[in-house]
């Protein structure tokens, strides 16, 4: 699927349209054939990765426990653990950029390397620590 396609067409899709879209995606998302066929595939000790809105990235976890509608994960980098939604595991291995056609910020993930400049023109260097 070229999500980054899709993202172009939905620019031009007004709020309700938007809304609408959303509560079929979310339909879809709480569909428990949908839901059993990640479950069946899951088992504890596996490593996975899943997506992370907040940062938008994957995130490199093992399964501890698989519950009814979520996943207990630990996340491998700082060994917390997170209690996930099972749509959230990327089960394919499936590449989550999007490139909009937009300037929107969607590239960006958090610990990218990026360089802007000031106010004043000079250039600055960073690293994402967080997304807004």
């Amino acid at each position: 699927m070229n999500f980054s396609k899709i993202i172009n067409e939905l620019n031009s899709a007004s709020l309700f349209e938007l809304f609408r879209l959303s509560s079929a995606i979310r339909d879809q998302l709480e569909d428990p054939k949908r839901l059993r066929l990640i479950k069946d595939f899951l088992k504890t000790g596996q490593t996975i990765s899943y997506f992370d809105a907040s940062d938008n990235r994957l995130v490199n976890a093992t399964v501890v426990e698989l519950k009814r509608t979520k996943a207990l994960v630990k996340n491998i980098t700082d060994r917390k653990l997170w209690n996930i939604a099972y749509y959230l595991i990327n089960i394919g291995n499936i590449d989550t950029n999007i490139n909009s056609s937009q300037k929107n910020g969607t590239n960006v993930r958090v610990g990218d390397k990026v360089c802007f400049k000031d106010k004043k023109g000079n250039e600055l260097f960073g690293e994402i620590i967080k997304l807004n």
